[in-house]
């Protein structure tokens, strides 16, 4: 035996059809007299065939059952939702849980609760990834300074606003869920940055990493590492954006520069594709030198340049 099908009694079977073909992608299998089949095994009923088969009424938003739908892209759907025409009802908006899952919770047209999430083992690879990320760039960074002050053996405090860790993570956390996600760094990064520590005050989070973290960052830096080239190329009292795009091109034939003109900084140079590293370089002319700053590409994003 097997579960072959799931029923909703709605009020109207073809605007649930919608709602459920434009939001969820399902598509109609069949329909016949006030009833519709779709895909993934539901199936619609309209209310007063429900109600003449039962010899009672429907009660509508119950709350005692729900359907559960599985995305991995939540954002993008979270999206979707905003942008649809549907008046959305919500349980919740995009949340992650405590146990590290996304999920968002709505109600369809007739009060039927719906929970759509993404599955555990994408959960796990996005925590995954998200410190990779922060590993990563805490990495560069450190690598930064060291191309500009030399290397010392002390222990490093870097800071990072809110938003740029929830970028790391694709997460919404407020600064004390951040806290409390950063608590449990994974091996493979205490491994080769010591035992890291994290403290907050409001939305800004001060990263403290021991002395044999800038000893691994040392022996990681490369002779030809492009930051260490670029540093030197900007120490430069004649440089140019000339120079600089030359320098980029020396490093990838995927390279892009604009102008720009937001009183911040003139121009924007970085590689295509994310190759030596997907930075996003701003540089200004200060007349007798140029300087830079670097940003993610989503914090570069979220300053609206």
């Amino acid at each position: 035996m097997r579960l072959k099908n799931i029923l909703l009694v709605v009020e109207d079977v073809e605007r649930s059809r919608r709602f459920y073909e434009e939001l969820f992608g399902l598509h109609v299998i069949t329909a016949f007299d006030g009833n519709m089949i779709l895909t993934e095994g539901l199936v619609l009923q309209e209310r007063e065939i429900w109600e003449k088969l039962t010899g009672k009424k429907v009660k509508n938003a119950g709350n005692n059952a729900e359907l559960y739908f599985e995305e991995n892209e939540l954002t993008k759907f979270a999206g979707k939702l905003e942008k649809s025409d549907w008046n959305i009802t919500y349980v919740n908006p995009l949340k992650e849980e405590s146990g590290g899952q996304q999920v968002i919770r709505i109600y369809d047209p007739d009060g039927h609760l719906i929970e759509i999430g993404e599955s555990l083992e994408h959960a796990e690879k996005r925590q995954k990834e998200g410190f990779a990320k922060m590993e990563r760039n805490l990495v560069d960074i450190m690598k930064e300074e060291q191309a500009k002050l030399g290397f010392r053996k002390e222990a490093v405090r870097l800071y990072y606003p809110l938003a740029t860790l929830q970028h790391f993570f694709h997460a919404e956390d407020t600064a004390e869920e951040m806290q409390e996600r950063l608590q449990a760094f994974p091996e493979e990064f205490t491994d080769k940055l010591g035992n890291v520590q994290v403290t907050h005050k409001k939305g800004r989070f001060c990263i403290h990493i021991p002395e044999e973290g800038s000893v691994y960052v040392k022996e990681q830096m490369k002779d030809n590492e492009f930051i260490k080239e670029l540093i030197g190329q900007v120490q430069q009292r004649d440089c140019t954006i000339e120079d600089l795009k030359k320098l980029f091109e020396a490093h990838s034939d995927q390279v892009i520069f604009e102008t720009m003109s937001n009183g911040e900084f003139d121009y924007l140079l970085r590689f295509a594709d994310g190759v030596p590293d997907d930075y996003y370089y701003c540089f200004k002319d200060e007349g007798c030198h140029m300087v830079y700053h670097r940003f993610l590409p989503e914090d570069y994003k979220d300053f609206d340049f």
